[in-house]
């Protein structure tokens, strides 16, 4: 017996949802060219999935203190520092406000940049602090923040029962050809026991002579998960990017840069939410293979603590989103360089109270 997680319904949704790391190749690059040892390599890694780890459990506490269902998240792939979710939902009678809520969840999350110290040995506390007068020691800071794409998958096809069935029937079949004793049963249970954690076979539990295989890893394919990835490469860090299918999902109406999002409060209660928003229409040649021309929205729900501060010796991983914003009037050049020269402004571009971005 194989049993799955993911249920079938008529107005069940999967929310995806795909977390990435801007100028994350480059800061591993660094690591490997300034690390003297294989030991400061590994050091310099760890502090860096460790930021990657508080990505995953501010997610899930977040989530939880909303009131959302964990059971209906789920990690579908961590791939190094690439995390992909989907999330089960009923949007029968309207988008429940839980989709609303991993919106601004995520939000948080790509909200803050970090810079990490990459050195060729630990710092001091001021040596950290002074690192421009530290040239003996070798050291580079690589700045980055977090890209997060939302979007609805409808077609896809999930194979994980299948592949299951096939790849222990081809084992048992193994079993019987090498195995002449007469406990291919034994030898057959206990190859699949010592395979399961590596292969993904799932969880193995033996009952008599039945193994049953629980908690089985989720992985969709077909058109839908394709067009997901090719769209989550426009993704921008310090903003959440919503695919075209979401975006029509949660809309009830929208001018040119604001949104209103209709959202199901409790049975029979609706509510609505406006956001700032910012959209990008890929070309079809632009999303190789799938077929038609789609559109992203950034959603500007956060205030990317780096979209003000202008590092001056090390990669800046949210130029390409300041861009965007001041293009399109959401942010002034003047604002940026009064800053940059600690000269204080009262008109604010984000209104952190209101969770809305403002032009000025």
């Amino acid at each position: 017996m194989i049993a799955t997680t993911i249920e079938s319904a008529k107005n069940m949704k999967l929310l995806s949802i795909s977390f990435d790391v801007a100028n994350s190749t480059q800061l591993k690059t660094t690591i490997s060219e300034v690390a003297p040892s294989h030991e400061r390599k590994n050091e310099l890694l760890h502090q860096y999935y460790r930021y990657l780890t508080k990505i995953e459990t501010e997610l899930y506490i977040k989530a939880s203190r909303a009131g959302i269902n964990l059971k209906h998240l789920f990690l579908v792939k961590n791939i190094g520092d690439e995390l992909w979710y989907v999330y089960q939902f009923d949007d029968e009678g309207g988008v429940p406000a839980s989709v609303l809520e991993l919106i601004l969840i995520a939000g948080d999350i790509v909200g803050r940049s970090v810079s990490f110290v990459v050195s060729e040995r630990g710092l001091t506390l001021t040596e950290e602090m002074d690192y421009e007068r530290m040239p003996a020691i070798v050291e580079k800071r690589i700045g980055t923040a977090v890209k997060c794409f939302v979007d609805i998958l409808d077609d896809y096809i999930d194979f994980s029962l299948d592949r299951i069935h096939t790849v222990t029937n081809e084992l048992e079949r193994l079993i019987q050809t090498e195995t002449q004793s007469k406990g291919l049963q034994e030898a057959y249970t206990e190859l699949i026991k010592n395979l399961s954690p590596s292969l993904h076979l799932g969880v193995i539990t033996e009952t008599g002579k039945t193994i049953k295989h629980d908690g089985i890893r989720f992985d969709p394919i077909g058109h839908d998960v394709d067009r997901f990835f090719r769209t989550a490469k426009f993704a921008l860090p310090g903003v959440v990017t919503i695919g075209q299918r979401l975006f029509v999902l949660l809309q009830a109406d929208h001018t040119n840069h604001e949104v209103k999002i209709r959202y199901k409060h409790s049975l029979l209660n609706y509510q609505f939410a406006y956001y700032n928003f910012i959209e990008r229409h890929i070309a079809k040649k632009e999303l190789k293979g799938i077929g038609y021309s789609y559109s992203v929205y950034y959603l500007l729900i956060a205030c990317g603590d780096g979209l003000l501060r202008l590092g001056c010796r090390e990669p800046d991983p949210l130029k390409e989103t300041r861009r965007l914003l001041l293009r399109h009037s959401f942010l002034k050049r003047r604002l940026l360089r009064n800053y940059v020269s600690r000269i204080s402004q009262k008109t604010a571009f984000f209104t952190p109270n209101l969770q809305k971005w403002t032009r000025l």
